[in-house]
């Protein structure tokens, strides 16, 4: 459990910073609340949506579908990101 907690406290701030240059100054508390009601209930989707998998398949298979749909995200932000702002 501690390594969650880690794995927040290096991700979390990331995310609202990304989201935050996002948005116009005039809506970033609306853009943020919104930003966070979209990620809690995408993690509600992806935990009922693995337990199912792990149930169904197996442990295996449903680290691979997590696996794909990670890799599927990370090229999908990659496309979309603006190139300007890529290191």
């Amino acid at each position: 459990m501690a390594l969650y907690g880690v794995f927040i406290a290096l991700v979390d701030g990331n995310q609202k910073v990304y989201a935050t240059g996002l948005l116009p100054q005039t809506d970033r508390g609306t853009g943020l609340g919104t930003f966070n009601a979209a990620l809690g209930f995408a993690e509600l989707i992806a935990s009922l949506g693995g337990g199912l998998l792990w149930e169904a398949a197996g442990s295996k298979f449903s680290f691979l579908v997590g696996a794909m749909v990670a890799a599927v995200a990370c090229v999908t932000l990659w496309l979309v990101t603006d190139r300007s702002t890529r290191p």
